[in-house]
């Protein structure tokens, strides 16, 4: 009996990733990553396990759908791992779900999730949590149209709170902040409300070259550099890219950290000219991970 419960404990340190198929709307299978015993169909629906590792006989992948890197992890994990269960609070029947971004990795929110709203946002792609003030499932924008359309949900080692991987529309705080999370607490634990959300650190760079827009070209080397406009950005893009390249070659690994860093600023500049914001730069890069980089590149020139 003791080594049974130690490999039941061992089971639910495993992380656990539920994994929808490519179009957010129509999730057919889950899949995870740790082991465990099989899907149990939902003894009251019916319906296929929340947790099953591959699509049955019956269910279908959508027709005219390339094969994606979900579809293959998905079959990966049918092979690995079959099942985890969720651990839902014994007096509540809830689970914590923190919703990230599944791009910047910026925490948007955090909501409470029972096992009909957790069926919802697998059915659905949309997030829909429990209100436990009105003791009510409600879906994240139906009425203000700001919802949150999961790409994953992942589980924690002890299968008690998820994280919800999403893409937002519009912001997510109900103050109509982009996130929650604004509130700093300082040393002393005195907790004050910021101009700005928690972000990673990409973003933040980000908004310091927006607020540098403001500025004058006596005093900002960025003001100068969008003053001066494609032109100017493109010359010294090319000269960083350069210099980069130099250091790849021959130089120390600070050299070429150093280098990169000039030409990922440059880059942020120019996209800043062009009113192009990094999260819209980097759906571009997710979309090309669909495919292999040759088959990326012959599609740009047909």
């Amino acid at each position: 009996m003791r080594g049974l419960r130690g490999a039941e404990r061992g089971l639910r340190c495993e992380r656990a990733r539920i994994t929808p198929i490519e179009s957010p709307r129509n999730f057919e299978y889950l899949s995870t990553k740790s082991e465990g015993r099989g899907p149990r169909a939902s003894p009251s629906t019916g319906a296929p396990p929340l947790f099953a590792g591959a699509p049955t006989r019956t269910q279908k992948r959508a027709p005219n759908r390339r094969k994606t890197d979900l579809d293959r992890t998905a079959a990966r994990g049918a092979r690995l791992a079959p099942a985890v269960d969720l651990t839902f609070d014994s007096q509540t029947g809830l689970l914590p779900a923190v919703a990230q971004d599944r791009l910047t990795g910026q925490v948007r929110m955090v909501a409470y999730m029972n096992r009909e709203a957790l069926e919802r946002t697998l059915r659905t792609g949309n997030a829909t949590f429990f209100s436990r003030s009105r003791n009510a499932l409600w879906t994240k924008g139906e009425t203000s149209g700001h919802v949150l359309r999961v790409h994953a949900v992942y589980a924690d080692c002890d299968a008690d709170t998820l994280v919800l991987l999403v893409d937002p529309e519009g912001p997510s705080c109900h103050t109509g902040r982009p996130s929650c999370f604004f509130r700093r607490l300082g040393p002393d634990g005195a907790v004050e409300s910021e101009a700005v959300e928690a972000e990673p650190f990409l973003q933040l760079l980000e908004r310091i070259l927006r607020d540098r827009t403001t500025s004058t070209a006596e005093r900002s080397y960025t003001r100068s550099l969008l003053d001066g406009g494609a032109e100017k950005i493109g010359k010294k893009m090319r000269e960083e890219a350069d210099e980069y390249a130099r250091a790849l070659a021959s130089e120390s690994d600070q050299r070429v950290l150093d280098e990169a860093a000039d030409v990922v600023y440059h880059l942020l500049v120019g996209l800043r000219l062009r009113g192009l914001d990094v999260r819209a730069l980097l759906a571009v890069l997710a979309d090309r991970t669909k495919q292999s980089g040759h088959a990326e590149k012959a599609s740009r020139h047909r």
